[in-house]
């Protein structure tokens, strides 16, 4: 497995530090007595935080995918330049909404994993199958594996400075003049049966490639980071894309989508 970028490895040492810092918050505010009461996981109170702490790391991502997009399209293009910062406003834009995104979406799902395991200890408190110090120690254990996962923290840096990316890539493209993007997939054994499908796919550059049943914040696929270890890449063209016809993979999973 290739080594992280620097720009990765800081990133993952960003959440490992955010990760423990929640531990804490929630071990000292979770106590048997407030365990018993009723009280949840509440965690919504860390996403500006986060928002704040990650940003820097996505935004160089996303600056490197724009500067991709500039030599794709140098040969293209010779003589046109677009300088980075004047598009400063919509790169922070999207850079906090997709930020914002995945950090809600991630401690959502802790939270919900987190009132799981209140829920089981409650009723051992209850029942007097625990102590107090035993929920506590058995809370701490199930929080340092849920948040402090260093494993989980390099998946979450990779997915998203690689989606970031390649959504830094499409905006510098699309004002460059760019028309239509290319899903080209990276063969192995991370890819997955969608982005195989995807391969060589291509769409308008303000399409979709595909949208997955079942709804969410993902289901939109605009640009590779399909799922966690993903490395498949899109490339741009001035091009219009010319009408073609529906798979019926592509016309079974819209006909999914109507259904809801």
């Amino acid at each position: 497995m290739p080594k992280p970028t620097p720009n990765i490895a800081r990133f993952v040492k960003a959440l490992q530090a955010i990760a423990a810092r929640q531990v804490l918050e929630l071990s000292h505010r979770l106590t048997a007595q407030e365990i018993l009461k009723g009280t949840k996981a509440d965690l919504s109170s860390w996403v500006d935080k986060m928002v704040d702490s990650v940003r820097p790391f996505l935004i160089k991502e996303y600056r490197q995918g724009m500067r991709r997009a500039m030599m794709d399209h140098q040969a293209q293009l010779p003589g046109r330049r677009i300088d980075p910062r004047v598009l400063r406003g919509k790169m922070l834009v999207e850079v906090d909404l997709a930020a914002r995104t995945f950090i809600v979406d991630s401690l959502a799902k802790v939270e919900a994993e987190a009132n799981q395991v209140l829920k089981v200890i409650r009723r051992q408190l209850k029942n007097g199958k625990l102590t107090g110090h035993q929920a506590k120690v058995q809370l701490n254990r199930h929080l340092r594996e849920a948040l402090g996962d260093s494993n989980k923290a390099k998946v979450t840096a990779e997915y998203h400075s690689h989606a970031l990316g390649q959504q830094g890539q499409q905006l510098l493209a699309r004002e460059l003049g760019a028309r239509s993007k290319t899903w080209i997939c990276e063969f192995g054994p991370r890819s997955c049966k969608v982005c195989r499908q995807l391969h060589l796919k291509t769409v308008a550059l303000d399409e979709p490639f595909i949208v997955l049943p079942g709804g969410g914040p993902y289901a939109v696929v605009m640009r590779p980071g399909l799922h966690p270890w993903c490395k498949c890449i899109t490339r741009t063209g001035m091009k219009p894309v010319k009408p073609r016809k529906k798979s019926w993979e592509e016309i079974e999973i819209e006909e999914r989508v109507k259904r809801g």
